[in-house]
């Protein structure tokens, strides 16, 4: 069931990001824009919990990070503070590949976080993620663990995805949280690979959450030369969504929502996995799904909306117009650019030049 219980960020002032969604321009975050189910997918995506020790003191931390839609940290942060929780946001100064974060530090802060997305009784995450969850969940609910117990959970709570094989040397709480997640995952999968579960084991707003932070949707083109030495543009459309290689059963779910049997990939180079999703019903599926459950990031909102511009040339047979094109490649150029995306080979001035010169064929 959808949430319904949205939460007012109309604080312009702190919210004042411009997303271009669709053919449209969102001038704030509103009541009807952020949902508890979208943090969720925003969470699973770009978040994560953290910890270190002052002395023996644990400092718990849940973290936000976001490089490509920074502007959605200070919504975020306005919809934390209308339920009790404090955050603060760290911007990097100077040249820096750190993305700005915002964190929600101390006991009691993470604890009402964690209160408030496990408030439904639903298990909130898929991935990784939801592993560390639990692992914080003992941490901060259980109050006979020693610092040797909380030292072990903070290792487990970094360590492989795949190292869930309880040994003799983890304290009796790592053991605890070992079971808890193998169960969680054994669950999981038997409703990921149900048919009778496709599309209802996560909602539309976790979706839009979980693909403004790790989700890409474009439009690419090449330019073929043809044997007459002109020039042709072969276009193509799609999502990616890159996640940690830990988070399989997050596109497993992903891919069950949408109905879809897209392969999932491992990167050679990175410890992610992705899927890219090119067929025609799909993309429209998703499409009709935004409707419902806008994104809400500058830079995944203005991709999208690229996206629907281009869907529109090609459904009013427009791709073979130069002006349509020479006015859809100029935004193009300006959002991927701007957003430091794909290189071109093919410099806008110069495709201008070809779509007006006699050099371009349809």
């Amino acid at each position: 069931m959808k949430q319904t219980n949205k939460t007012n960020v109309s604080r312009t002032t702190r919210c004042q990001g411009k997303a271009l969604c669709g053919q449209r321009e969102l001038d704030s975050l509103n009541s009807n824009q952020i949902t508890l189910s979208w943090l969720k997918g925003f969470f699973e995506a770009d978040g994560c919990f953290t910890a270190s020790f002052s002395g023996k003191s644990l400092k718990p931390v849940a973290k936000f990070s976001q490089k490509s839609n920074s502007n959605l940290l200070e919504c975020i942060q306005v919809f934390l503070e209308n339920h009790s929780i404090s955050s603060k946001i760290d911007t990097p100064k100077g040249t820096t590949d750190r993305a700005p974060a915002l964190r929600i530090q101390g006991r009691n802060n993470v604890m009402k976080f964690l209160d408030l997305i496990t408030a439904d009784g639903v298990t909130p995450f898929l991935g990784t993620t939801q592993r560390q969850l639990f692992v914080f969940q003992e941490l901060l609910r259980n109050k006979d663990l020693t610092f040797e117990d909380k030292k072990q959970l903070l290792e487990f709570n970094r360590s492989d995805e795949n190292n869930l094989t309880v040994l003799q040397t983890d304290s009796e709480s790592v053991k605890k949280v070992k079971e808890i997640y193998k169960e969680h995952k054994k669950n999981l999968l038997a409703k990921i690979t149900n048919t009778d579960t496709i599309g209802t084991l996560l909602e539309d707003d976790y979706i839009a959450g979980l693909l403004d932070g790790d989700g890409s949707y474009s439009v690419s083109f090449i330019w073929k030369k043809t044997k007459s030495n002109n020039y042709r543009i072969i276009w193509s459309e799609s999502l990616t969504l890159t996640i940690d290689e830990g988070s399989y059963l997050t596109l497993l779910g992903f891919l069950n929502h949408i109905g879809s049997k897209t392969r999932i990939c491992k990167s050679k180079v990175r410890r992610s996995i992705s899927l890219k999703i090119t067929k025609n019903e799909t993309l429209s599926f998703l499409i009709d799904l935004h409707k419902k459950s806008p994104l809400l990031g500058t830079y995944s909102s203005a991709r999208f909306g690229l996206l629907l511009e281009f869907r529109d040339l090609k459904k009013f047979d427009q791709l073979n117009q130069p002006e349509k094109i020479k006015s859809f490649l100029k935004k193009y150029y300006s959002i991927c650019e701007s957003s430091k995306g794909p290189s071109f080979k093919f410099s806008l001035e110069k495709c201008i030049a070809i779509l007006d010169s006699s050099r371009f064929v349809e």
